[in-house]
């Protein structure tokens, strides 16, 4: 129970208002904290890329037609060392849902700028979530969230 329930006492509808208010504000808090949490990521995401030999690295492959995401050497550069790449979750013996939701909102950004298609946008999200570790609950999750940040993202252009 997320109250103190006293089985002998009798509760008021103003003593539950007071118990469901400061639930409330548990609550809130706790989502203040978690906010706090996901706003260090997106404060600090891809500051890695910004080194002198990694910026060197990106700079070479975008230079030579090559994603950066997909070269192995970057791979192991840059994906293993941040919490929002499949590759460090693979890893990880702590993921965390903040990694998850800023992983979400990378993908996001890097589909708006490829300019992708969204024909079938939500499952093959799904499929590609499933393909890497997450379950298919987790997946369907993810892909949700992906359209609807993509979509919000759409409509507020």
């Amino acid at each position: 129970m997320w109250h103190e329930y006293k089985t002998n006492e009798t509760y008021t509808k103003e003593k539950c208002l007071d118990i469901i208010k400061k639930h409330r504000k548990t609550v809130q808090n706790i989502m203040g904290v978690f906010f706090k949490k996901v706003k260090t990521l997106w404060e600090n995401h891809d500051r890695d890329k910004e080194t002198p030999e990694n910026l060197e690295k990106y700079t070479y492959l975008l230079n030579h037609q090559q994603e950066p995401e997909i070269n192995e050497e970057w791979r192991k550069i840059h994906n293993l060392n941040n919490t929002h790449h499949i590759e460090w979750f693979l890893n990880s013996k702590e993921p965390k849902l903040q990694y998850l939701v800023e992983m979400v909102c990378d993908q996001v950004s890097a589909a708006m700028a490829r300019n992708a298609k969204y024909d079938d946008i939500f499952e093959d999200h799904k499929r590609r979530y499933m393909q890497k570790w997450l379950s298919e609950e987790l997946a369907t999750i993810c892909a949700n969230t992906f359209v609807d940040l993509r979509n919000s993202m759409h409509e507020n252009k």
